[in-house]
Parts: structure tokens; sequence; C-alpha cells
């Protein structure tokens, strides 16, 4: 890791000097030359370390000390999950099934014969089938979303 780590940062300063080649070859060629020199030296470890050293110390995983569970605390453990498991597929089903009612509801609302209704709510027989195509437009960029609140007495 450090090794990598450190030869990026020597090809970062690499690069940094070849996009100096404007101010003239010899200053290109003098920054060349120190990250080359950083690199033998073992020094772009060092400032790696200084800079980067807390960085990865956050993202390395902590040691969480594994707790020797009793019988009974490892059946109440899983009698739990169980339950919370049966619970949120019940929590599934019921949205799938008023989703599904939704669905029904939507075509039964659209085949609603215009005889039996009143003429002004029936929807014509030529809108019924744009109505039963999916929309998958995005919605535009620039919608209105309500974000302000009543306010506070």
């Amino acid at each position: 890791g450090q090794s990598k780590v450190s030869a990026l940062w020597a090809a970062q300063d690499t690069m940094m000097a070849s996009c100096t080649q404007h101010r003239g070859a010899k200053a290109a060629s003098k920054a060349e030359k120190k990250a080359e020199k950083k690199v033998a030296d073992g020094k772009a470890d060092a400032s790696l370390g200084s800079k980067l050293q807390p960085l990865l110390k956050v993202l390395e995983p902590a040691d969480i000390p594994k707790k020797a569970l009793a019988p009974e605390e490892l059946a109440e453990y899983k009698r739990i999950a169980k339950e919370y498991s049966r619970n949120k597929m019940k929590q599934h089903r019921q949205w799938q099934k008023r989703l599904s009612t939704i669905l029904q509801l939507k075509l039964a609302a659209i085949e609603v014969v215009p005889s039996s209704f009143p003429t002004s709510l029936a929807l014509p027989p030529e809108l019924q089938d744009h109505a039963r195509t999916p929309d998958y437009a995005d919605f535009p960029m620039n919608r209105w979303i309500p974000t302000h609140t009543p306010p506070v007495e």
C-alpha cells in the first residue's frame, strides 16, 4: 500500500515537473531531478506519512472484540432477528398489495363505460390507450418542489 502511494506521489511530482516546462528546460529538468531524488532517498514515504497517515488510520477497520454469548442470549437474538424479518416481510407484502390495488383501480377507472357514467367525466376512447401506456419520462429538471413551511406560532 505505502509503496504504491509513494509511487503515485512521485508520478504526481513528475507530472508537475513536466507542467513547468513553459518556464524552460532547465526548470523542468530541475523539478524532475528533485522528484527522482525524493523517490530514491525514501523521502516520498516520509512526506506521505505526514500527509496521509491520519486519513489512512481513519480508513482502517476497528478491531471489535468478539463477545462470547450464552446459549440463552444467542437463542433470544435469533428469535428477535426472525421476528424482525417476519415483520419486514409483512410490511413488504402490504406495500405490494396496496400498489397492486392502486394499479387495478387505475385500470378500472380508465375502462369506465361512458353510458354508466356522466359523459363529462368519462375518458374518451381515443385517450384510454394513451392512459394505459406507462410514462417513463424523467421529471423536468426545473420543476418546482414546495420547500417552505407555514409559519411557526
